[in-house]
């Protein structure tokens, strides 16, 4: 009888011990997976906009809306001159008040 209970205590003790080092070996896997993450983590961190960045950005494309709207505008009135002296040379300044009559 005492040596089937020594047996036993040994069976158990040695898959306790099996037991812990599968789950030793499954926490450093664990350790390292959460390693590699944080690297990557902090390798995305250095791509992401900062508040200064953002600003930058806004500034610009303030300055390129306000730019364009400008030279839009400039366009529209160089088109209706040109759409003007077109009918004037197409009509002569004297019949142009006919036109409107």
């Amino acid at each position: 009888m005492a040596a089937e209970k020594e047996e036993f205590g040994r069976r158990s003790s040695d898959s306790h011990i099996y037991e812990i080092e599968n789950r030793v070996s499954r926490l450093e896997t664990r350790q390292e997976v959460m390693c590699d993450d944080i690297s990557e983590i902090k390798g995305i961190i250095g791509y992401v906009a900062t508040k200064t960045d953002l600003e930058q950005l806004r500034c610009f494309f303030e300055n390129r809306d306000t730019y364009w709207t400008k030279n839009l505008w400039w366009l529209i009135k160089a088109f209706a001159i040109i759409m003007g002296l077109i009918v004037l040379g197409a009509f002569g300044i004297d019949k142009i008040p006919s036109l409107f009559m």
